[in-house]
């Protein structure tokens, strides 16, 4: 099962509800965005420079007949690949081009390519300094709460192409049952597309948790009927991202399902956006969810990092 975001002029169905309201920026305001200077429209199989070492996972992507669109996210450095129609292929060349302004698009199609960070509202190295600033507030929350949020770690049109993709992973039985008095919950370990995402997160996190630090395993999973029992992780669970995907049905963000630390203070529910990733040290810190309201279900993506010279073995 290949893994697809397609780029196409209308919002899709399974859009963060955060992201779907088209926000009113005048067409002046609009002509000052910037084209981010990382987009590169390559054939299918083809990785922009930085992701050659990841090409065996290229496999999981879906070959797409008019070029996949890859876009480098500024706050995380993060490759991200887009399947642009043709119209939208032809807006973004245009753009590059520098033969249609920001200013010259529909609502929709504004709101889209910010939304894909084709379009950034500064400068490419204003973007990056913003995204060093969020990794620097980040290692000061480590260090004060035991725990850290990064909001948009993945782009809101990925996380809707990772819904649609994980439900078809379900549909088609690859989901296997964890069943025990702690959890019931139906996951995928070490899934390709997760781990081209995993991957790709070594240089931030390192930078949040301030030593060299390398993926170690992931993990899909979704949970229903209960909650996650109080716990400490295993040896390659030393650094934990924790990142909600897909809720059903539909809530508001401040209604998602909280992720539980035992901190000195007491306990503490932290929730996250979809995309936003929840940071922290999942070897010394407790942590657990409470089940679910009855009906729902919440699918969420665990990475795993470890210290670079890490001992053991990684699974």
């Amino acid at each position: 099962m290949n893994y697809c975001c397609p780029l196409v002029g209308s919002l899709p169905a399974l859009l963060p509800l955060a992201n779907r309201e088209i926000p009113p920026i005048p067409k002046d305001l609009r002509a000052t965005f910037r084209i981010n200077p990382t987009c590169q429209h390559l054939p299918t199989g083809i990785a922009p420079p930085g992701l050659e070492l990841y090409q065996p996972l290229l496999a999981c992507l879906e070959p797409a007949p008019e070029g996949i669109l890859w876009v480098k996210q500024p706050l995380y450095g993060m490759w991200e690949p887009y399947w642009p129609d043709r119209e939208m292929a032809a807006l973004v060349t245009a753009l590059v081009q520098g033969r249609l302004s920001p200013g010259d698009l529909s609502d929709a199609q504004f709101h889209l390519l910010c939304l894909a960070n084709i379009l950034l509202p500064h400068i490419w190295d204003a973007c990056q300094a913003f995204g060093g600033t969020l990794m620097a507030q980040g290692l000061a929350s480590l260090r004060t709460q035991q725990y850290a949020l990064l909001p948009a770690l993945i782009s809101p049109l990925q996380v809707t192409a990772l819904r649609t993709y994980t439900r078809h992973l379900e549909k088609a039985g690859q989901l296997k049952p964890e069943i025990s008095p702690a959890v019931v919950r139906w996951y995928k370990y070490n899934d390709p597309v997760m781990r081209f995402f995993h991957f790709q997160m070594d240089a931030a996190i390192s930078r949040v948790v301030d030593e060299d630090a390398m993926a170690s395993y992931c993990y899909l999973a979704y949970y229903e009927k209960t909650g996650l029992a109080k716990h400490q992780d295993r040896d390659q669970c030393v650094w934990n991202l924790s990142i909600p995907l897909d809720p059903d049905p539909e809530v508001p963000q401040a209604e998602l399902s909280p992720l539980w630390f035992e901190l000195p203070e007491g306990p503490q529910g932290v929730i996250a956006g979809l995309g936003d990733a929840i940071l922290y040290r999942g070897t010394d810190v407790y942590h657990w969810r409470y089940a679910l309201p009855r009906g729902h279900r919440l699918t969420v993506s665990l990475y795993h990092f470890v210290p670079l010279h890490f001992p053991g073995q990684l699974d």
